[in-house]
């Protein structure tokens, strides 16, 4: 499938890159939640009172093990610069987890990724 011409997509906004790459640690991104956050951040800083996340759960799907702290981060810089930054109890974001040593194969043992021992 190929996409339309930008010039056939008057509205269209190209995505600025390179604007938010000069936020601190601009440069630091490693999923689209965190992308969304700083350019949230980038276009409304002034009008932007809150950020609310629901439905993130990085660490039951296939991403980068930074993804999770990157999203922490531009949260914290959010809550910096004075945004509420709230988070749905399904997320899970700003737990403590702890990687564990076993000698368990991967592709012949079979175990979850996550061991919850808070319930």
């Amino acid at each position: 499938m190929l996409l339309e011409p930008w010039d056939k997509l008057p509205k269209a906004t190209i995505f600025p890159h390179e604007e938010l790459r000069r936020q601190p640690r601009g440069s630091y991104h490693c999923s689209s939640i965190d992308w969304m956050i700083s350019y949230a951040l980038h276009i409304g800083v002034a009008d932007l009172t809150d950020i609310y996340i629901a439905g993130v759960q990085m660490r039951h799907h296939e991403e980068p093990i930074s993804a999770t702290p990157c999203i922490e981060y531009w949260c914290g810089y959010a809550q910096g610069l004075g945004v509420n930054v709230r988070v749905a109890p399904s997320c899970d974001l700003f737990y403590n987890y702890h990687l564990v040593r076993s000698r368990y194969v991967y592709g012949y043992d079979s175990w979850d990724l996550i061991e919850d021992r808070t319930k």
